[in-house]
């Protein structure tokens, strides 16, 4: 399709552009609490606007006559902006759409603009989202219905009930929102046992190879320890000593920025849409090498009745547009978010090569994650947006160095008790003892930090060497204890770990004293300038991750 149309008299002719995009989608995806309710909301979500076709935007495209001649500048991640010459057809489309989304997804704000008219397709593009922003439709009504006696409503959610949904012996309220997910959740459950295969997103964190393996990987239908293990909802495979997961979320950075400069130097909504299909690539294929590399041989193969599956220690949430998101066992966490966001710079550098002669200006693209490590029985939903926070505090730092491609960070927290939200909020009330930092996040992954700032491979060589020598880490924990109230108590209890260490294994402390210094320009290490490192380096012991990050 060409940029410009011309019409019979040779005039160009209008060029008219709807974008639609799902809105608080993350939101949405966590909003009942269940594993096995996520799972089919990620799974309806994938099927929104997928790039690959095989999504409810085609056969809604088939049903109005528009499907395959339909052209795009944007076309994934719950989101499109699709080009059209004749607007009344394009409005008949949006129509039947959003009737569409509304059946499919019940309760998940979107929001639309246009049709737009405009010069070209490129115009369009511009138009359509100076256009958008507006008033949201599709929400669900929080606000309870008055005066009926026999008026129920979902605890989870406090949405009127509409549904009583009988699970195994157990019976709970659903409302029109948490049904979809677990009627859709139910039915890829029995897709899975009758031809073995996988959701949407299952699918994109999985190679081929995986996908035809048999005994057959799948991801795991349940976190409740109390349920049977049964072949069609396999429990998540814990390790023997904690029910400790970890929500990972990842975003990638100076997106924006890189479709801006695209539509300067596009001819047309091809050429955007080139881009966009290009970083489908890259996130989806970092994914799935992480997957790969860290995953696929964790656990090995169980029985269920004679049938046998190989059980992941992970469940893929969102893998679409800018976002991936993932539930993980923490000792493979921090791992797989460190080959992610390398994988993504890499891959991004080699997708790239081919728009050089174009003049798009693109160079690579990296990302910053979030680890948010919470007790499995914890709300979904607040862990996920304590991850997404946690994401924003590796991105203003990493927006910190400048102008783009921006260095890759990742920011984690472990939620002791209390779940909080916000990690400003945490850093502010939990992690700052008199002006004194006790953490050192975000930790950039893949580049040398600068002044000022904790590298990946600094935080886990030091991770290690406090590993090796176990004597007195809990004084390290005293120490940074009293920081908040007695500041010279904290000093001695620094002091005398430094002796006692120093005593009983002298090579060892050389190996702590290396790493730290990495963190105060080589000076001798101090309490201030180190428990910061020090206190994030015995979190990754204690959730293992050391243990995972010494056998690779």
């Amino acid at each position: 399709m060409a940029a410009v149309r011309a019409g019979a008299d040779g005039a160009p002719t209008p060029s008219y552009a709807y974008l639609f995009e799902a809105k608080g989608v993350q939101r949405w995806l966590f909003d009942s609490g269940p594993l096995r309710d996520l799972i089919g909301a990620s799974d309806l979500v994938a099927g929104f606007a997928a790039s690959d076709g095989d999504d409810l935007l085609s056969d809604v495209l088939a049903a109005v006559g528009l499907n395959p001649s339909a052209q795009f500048s944007r076309r994934a991640g719950g989101a499109f902006c699709m080009h059209w010459p004749d607007r009344r057809e394009l409005e008949t489309f949006r129509a039947l759409w959003r009737l569409a989304v509304a059946l499919k997804c019940p309760g998940l704000e979107c929001s639309d603009a246009g049709p737009v008219e405009a010069r070209d397709e490129k115009d369009g593009v511009e138009q359509a989202y100076k256009a958008s922003g507006g008033l949201r439709f599709n929400s669900a009504a929080n606000l309870p219905p008055t005066g009926h006696p026999f008026t129920l409503f979902n605890p989870r959610t406090g949405r009127l009930a509409t549904r009583v949904f009988a699970y195994g012996g157990d019976q709970t309220l659903v409302d029109v929102v948490s049904e979809a997910h677990r009627e859709h959740a139910d039915a890829l459950a029995r897709t899975f046992a009758r031809s073995r295969r996988h959701d949407r997103v299952a699918r994109r964190f999985l190679t081929n190879a995986a996908l035809e393996a048999d005994p057959p990987y799948v991801f795991p239908r349940n976190l409740e320890p109390d349920e049977s293990d049964e072949y069609d909802n396999p429990l998540f495979p814990f390790r023997a000593e904690g029910r400790r997961i970890v929500v990972l979320h990842a975003d990638l950075s100076g997106l924006g920025q890189i479709f801006r400069n695209a539509t300067k130097s596009a001819r047309g909504a091809g050429d955007i849409k080139e881009v966009a299909d290009a970083i489908e690539r890259v996130v989806e294929g970092a994914a799935q090498n992480a997957m790969s590399t860290l995953l696929i041989a964790a656990e090995p193969p169980r029985d269920y009745d004679g049938k046998r599956l190989r059980v992941l220690p992970a469940r893929p949430v969102l893998l679409g547009g800018d976002d991936i998101t993932i539930l993980i066992r923490p000792d493979l966490a921090f791992r797989f978010a460190e080959t992610l966001l390398k994988e993504i710079e890499a891959r991004s550098e080699r997708e790239f090569e081919a728009f050089a002669n174009r003049g798009l200006g693109l160079k690579k693209v990296s990302a910053c994650a979030g680890l948010a490590v919470v007790k499995a029985g914890q709300p979904f939903l607040m862990a996920n947006t304590l991850a997404e926070t946690l994401v924003k505090h590796a991105k203003k730092r990493a927006k910190a160095r400048g102008a783009p491609p921006y260095p890759s960070f990742l920011a984690f927290h472990v939620s002791q008790s209390t779940l909080c939200e916000e990690y400003e909020m945490i850093v502010n009330r939990e992690l700052t003892a008199r002006g004194v930092s006790l953490t050192a996040n975000p930790c950039c992954v893949g580049s040398p930090p600068e002044d000022g700032e904790c590298g990946w491979d600094d935080l886990t060589k030091l991770a290690k060497a406090l590993a090796e020598a176990p004597q007195g880490r809990g004084k390290l924990i005293e120490a940074g204890r009293h920081l908040f109230d007695e500041p010279a108590e904290a000093q001695r209890t620094w002091t005398r770990w430094r002796e006692v260490l120093e005593r009983e294994t002298d090579y060892q402390r050389g190996d702590i004293d290396i790493a730290l210094r990495s963190f105060d320009r080589g000076a001798e290490p101090t309490l201030t300038a180190s428990i910061g490192a020090i206190s994030d380096a015995l979190e990754l012991i204690d959730l293992g991750a050391i243990d995972a990050e010494s056998q690779k």
